[in-house]
């Protein structure tokens, strides 16, 4: 009888996480169990190799690919990530067009909600892995599909026929070095990375932008990385005098802001392919080679990181009428480092809207800090027009996240049952800047008609009086919060106290300011 050859896969992933290499692994090795030939860049992609040509010659010697789509993948995927390091371990659109769809095969592995591919493989069949109650039956119903029939015997497997594969090179070292010559003004200025960037999505030079966006992430994490093991200091410093902390955090800041630059830049061009970018938030929260022990001022660096950057960009989402990005950025989901299967929606991520760790966890600490940055930033305060209207949008954004949380607190049914404690996830401190500034703030807020109106019907709330009832429950919180954060020394202005009367009965449409 003639020996049957075991199917070849290829597992693509993202590094998500140390579980999640450790759940992908398992994965393989229970693959192998069932007579496939597994090619894992874990055991067959060794130090010096070069990545990409890894990818290309296992996509090509596989007969079907695996994509395991955490939320990271997913988000890297649309985004289109691919060249350099690890990055090129994803499948992006592009190779799916060129291969065909039949190849790949969608391998949910998610925390909770609707499941999600890319959007390259929107039709396809999945076979979802996130229940690990349900493993085996899930792995029965890939085995079946790899195999193509319902039983079949395991003959020896024979050696491995790209052992012999990989060979040390320099070549992603010197194309490495390439990029950063070509952008070197760029990693060195967050202002020249804001020109380079505003140029690159005036003339629609995608494949360009996208070197510089992976040149700058790649850079940012190699100089924070070294500056933490040259310094190492955990400074401290309290509310009456933040100037320690604020000066030291001002400085790892420092290297992201090329980045948060270029994505700011993008996003004020208004095009989809520069716009609507999330894959630099998994890339901020777990930079390669990132020690995650020791203090948590810097073990949750990147925390402050996100809380910064994400500020910055949701403010010029929102100033550009870009409201649906800012909808997506505001709700995308957040891995939480300590628990690969839990995530949350940004504006729940209380870490990042606010009380990052590095800041003490304290939300006053953490917003003088980003007031203070986008005061001594040349570059924002250009790339906004001044840095108070850079305030105006970043607050306007704020009062989107504020919406979101209390859109979330309403759907929980938590007004009806009066459980009202501890629901504030998004803090309220951009109340505190001047009353210009945030009325402005509003009016860019209230911009965003269509967004508003369709937030507001998806969580039932397209009942006036329902909205208007809740929303008054809603003021009381937040004046409780500012009461017990600020003491009840109010001299500043809360914008969407008059947000129910900006909304017409009918329809939820807002009037016209």
């Amino acid at each position: 009888m003639s020996e049957i050859s075991p199917p070849i896969v290829f597992i693509s992933y993202s590094h998500d996480t140390r579980e999640h290499k450790q759940w992908v692994t398992k994965l393989a090795s229970a693959l192998r169990d069932k007579h496939v030939e597994v090619i894992l860049d874990q055991w067959d992609l060794e130090p010096g190799d070069d990545v990409p040509k890894f990818m290309e010659r296992a996509v090509k010697a596989a007969g079907r690919v695996l994509m395991i789509c955490s939320d990271p993948y997913v988000r890297k995927a649309n985004d289109g990530k691919g060249g350099a390091g690890y990055e090129a371990m994803i499948v992006t659109g592009e190779l799916v067009r060129d291969l065909g769809t039949r190849k790949f095969i969608p391998i949910i592995r998610q925390g909770g909600g609707e499941p999600s591919v890319p959007d390259c493989l929107s039709t396809r069949l999945y076979v979802d892995f996130s229940n690990d109650e349900e493993f085996d039956a899930k792995l029965e119903e890939l085995i079946k599909s790899l195999h193509k029939t319902t039983q079949l015997g395991k003959p020896p497997l024979g050696p491995n026929p790209f052992a012999n594969l990989s060979t040390p090179t320099a070549e992603l070292e010197v194309r490495t070095a390439m990029a950063e010559g070509q952008f070197e003004t760029a990693i060195a200025d967050p202002k020249a990375a804001y020109s380079l960037a505003s140029t690159l999505a005036a003339s629609g030079d995608t494949a360009t932008w996208r070197r510089l966006l992976r040149t700058l992430q790649r850079r940012a994490a190699s100089d924070l990385i070294a500056w933490r093991r040259a310094d190492g200091t955990v400074p401290h410093s309290t509310e009456k005098d933040p100037a320690p902390l604020h000066d030291h955090a001002a400085k790892g800041v420092s290297f992201y802001m090329p980045l948060f630059a270029c994505l700011v830049a993008g996003a004020e061009s208004g095009k989809e392919d520069f716009c609507g970018q999330l894959s630099w938030i998994d890339e901020v929260q777990n930079p390669a080679g990132w020690d995650h022990s020791g203090s948590t001022y810097w073990t949750d660096f990147p925390e402050l990181l996100l809380f910064v950057g994400h500020a910055l960009l949701g403010g010029m989402m929102m100033d550009s009428k870009r409201g649906d990005d800012a909808y997506e950025l505001a709700t995308t989901k957040i891995p939480d480092r300590r628990s690969s299967r839990d995530s949350k929606a940004l504006f729940r991520t209380t870490g990042i809207t606010g009380w990052p760790e590095s800041m003490a966890h304290h939300c006053n600490l953490a917003w003088a800090f980003l007031n203070k940055t986008i005061q001594e930033q040349e570059w924002i305060g250009e790339g906004f027009g001044s840095p108070d209207h850079a305030r105006s949008a970043v607050s306007a954004y704020y009062q989107l996240l504020s919406l979101l949380n209390f859109c979330h607190v309403s759907t929980n049914g938590r007004f009806e049952c009066g459980e009202l404690e501890r629901t504030i996830t998004v803090p309220l401190n951009f109340c505190r800047w001047p009353e210009p500034v945030v009325t402005r703030g509003y009016k860019i807020f209230l911009g965003q008609r269509s967004m508003i109106t369709r937030l507001l019907e998806a969580n039932d709330l397209k009942d006036p009086a329902k909205f208007q009832q809740h929303w008054q429950r809603w003021l009381e919180v937040c004046g409780k919060w500012l009461g017990n954060v600020f003491q009840w020394h109010f001299d500043f202005a809360v914008p969407q106290t008059s947000f129910p009367s900006d909304i017409q009965t009918k329809g939820l449409s807002l009037k016209e300011p």
